[in-house]
């Protein structure tokens, strides 16, 4: 009987020091997720390039503007979810090909699409 109380009054101990070492690490977890969810803003790139899609005139009937509006939402898509992980590099690089792809579109619209 002695060994069951000194086998739990181990345990109780033991639950309590891992419980009362890992509460930094759970309370910075905590903050971190409310932080990010607070601060739920893309940067100013995004918004201009969604505005500028926007914008655009694409003829969805066209089977070229459809996928390319659609490739561009794609690469709009990576850059916002490569800006929540703060992953900078990827996110402009995902940036830089949608934009590509919008100004290769609008040089075809406006026929002055350079020859070579």
């Amino acid at each position: 009987m002695q060994f069951i109380k000194s086998a739990t009054v181990v345990a109780l101990v033991t639950m309590i020091l891992f419980a009362t070492s890992h509460s930094d690490s759970l309370l910075g977890f905590i903050s971190t997720a409310q932080a990010s969810s607070v601060d739920n803003t893309r940067s100013d790139a995004i918004v201009k390039m969604e505005r500028l899609v926007e914008e655009t005139d694409f003829n969805l009937a066209d089977r070229d503007h459809f996928l390319r509006k659609q490739r561009i939402e794609h690469y709009l898509e990576q850059a916002r979810r490569f800006d929540t992980h703060e992953w900078y590099y990827n996110r402009d690089d995902a940036l830089e090909r949608a934009n590509n792809i919008l100004s290769h579109h609008e040089r075809m619209q406006s026929s002055t699409y350079a020859s070579l």
